[in-house]
């Protein structure tokens, strides 16, 4: 019984916190903007409805088609950034 090990409330609380809060809003913005094409100005408009749930990011931030973005609050991007199809995996920190 020693082995077994309960989880910590706090983490858990802020998993779902992040998740609710960060994940699935990109999610929906690319649900919601999947029919845009890939083009200069709409990737601008996606880059600019995600640039609120990133940890920090430049001007200029383009999401092109396709790009998928879990755990966004370790993202950090400068300045004149352009995502174009990226998967990035969630990774734990050390």
């Amino acid at each position: 019984m020693s082995e077994f090990k309960m989880f910590h409330a706090p983490l858990v609380m802020k998993y779902v916190f992040n998740f609710i809060l960060r994940e699935v809003p990109i999610h929906i913005i690319n649900l919601v903007t999947a029919l845009l094409p890939n083009h200069y100005v709409t990737n601008r408009i996606k880059g600019m409805l995600m640039k609120p749930f990133f940890g920090s990011c430049g001007k200029g931030l383009q999401v092109g088609r396709g790009v998928i973005i879990n755990n966004p609050q370790n993202l950090f991007l400068g300045i004149i950034a352009i995502l174009l199809t990226i998967v990035m995996y969630k990774q734990k920190a050390k």
